[in-house]
């Protein structure tokens, strides 16, 4: 198990650090869990439209990013939303 911590990069919010990280198995693992951050964080706001330009960045335990998740720009279709986050567990 590796630990990742999970950066989000919110605009003119600034930063949202991830002081705890999370154990997971690998960084295709870590990549689900940011996918899964960027649609559970945008579902929260007001207007989805306002996370264009917001950003996951993921860090190992060196604190070394290892991968960036861009925010969808526009609405994400419900249905959609659903299917992706039953496939991601």
């Amino acid at each position: 198990m590796q630990r990742f911590y999970f950066h989000i990069f919110a605009g003119d919010l600034g930063l949202i650090p991830d002081t705890d990280g999370s154990e997971l198995s690998d960084l295709s693992a870590a990549h689900q869990r940011a996918v899964r951050i960027m649609y559970e964080t945008m579902s929260s706001v007001h207007d989805p439209g306002d996370c264009r330009g917001w950003r996951v960045k993921v860090a190992d335990a060196g604190g070394n990013s290892v991968l960036t998740v861009l925010y969808r720009s526009g609405i994400v279709n419900p249905a959609a939303r659903r299917s992706i986050m039953s496939c991601l567990g």
